[in-house]
């Protein structure tokens, strides 16, 4: 009998920790991959996406560093791919060692405005309900705007922080305008929805 200090090897483990199974990110959107591990601080990992449930993989980041001893996290600039079957694996020690997300999906950012702008229902003086619906996160700050000349320069109207999936803004009708256009846009995503033009009378 021995004793003399020994080790237990361990076995090398990744685990995507992020994104989540069911999980919706924006693409175009930083968002950050993250995972867990055993391999030491700096442990060396290759990122790979897949837009088909895993049936493929292309490389995002090759020889990425833990940054630290038992996770490790890469900032990602989403691609701009619609997809329900998203997939991140982060692999280590020379591809012997895998982890693999669930499916989440990607979507481009989008805004839709759902008022009608048959003139009749626009009168000046009175409050017209401006709405839209979007897929931006709760919290997304977006510009209701209104146009003049058909689109060639825009006026601010109000700025509506998102609140779930659709928005409201009560606007108090001015006039009367021909090629009159309303948009809204959300900078931070680079989207903007806006109607076709109508008169107000």
């Amino acid at each position: 009998m021995s004793n003399a200090d020994f080790t237990i090897a361990r076995t090398p483990a990744v685990t995507v920790t992020s994104p989540a199974n069911g999980a919706s990110w924006l693409s175009g959107t930083v968002r950050q991959i993250a995972w867990s591990h055993n391999l030491g601080l700096g442990g060396l990992v290759r990122i790979e996406r897949s837009v088909d449930g895993g049936a493929t993989w292309a490389v995002i980041a090759d020889r990425v560093a833990s940054t630290g001893a038992t996770t490790g996290v890469f900032d990602w600039v989403v691609s701009n791919t619609n997809t329900t079957s998203a997939r991140i694996r982060v692999t280590g020690l020379n591809g012997r060692i895998i982890g693999a997300s669930g499916s989440y999906t990607i979507q481009q950012p989008k805004i839709a405005l759902t008022v009608s702008t048959a003139s009749a229902n626009w009168t000046i003086g009175k409050p017209k309900a401006i709405t839209w619906t979007h897929n931006l996160p709760v919290g997304t700050t977006m510009t209701v705007q209104i146009s003049y000349d058909g689109g060639k320069y825009w006026v601010p109207l109000a700025q509506v922080v998102a609140t779930g999936s659709s928005e409201s803004f009560n606007w108090t009708v001015t006039g009367p305008s021909t090629g009159v256009i309303i948009g809204v846009s959300a900078p931070a995503y680079s989207v903007l929805d806006k109607t076709s033009a109508f008169d107000i009378r």
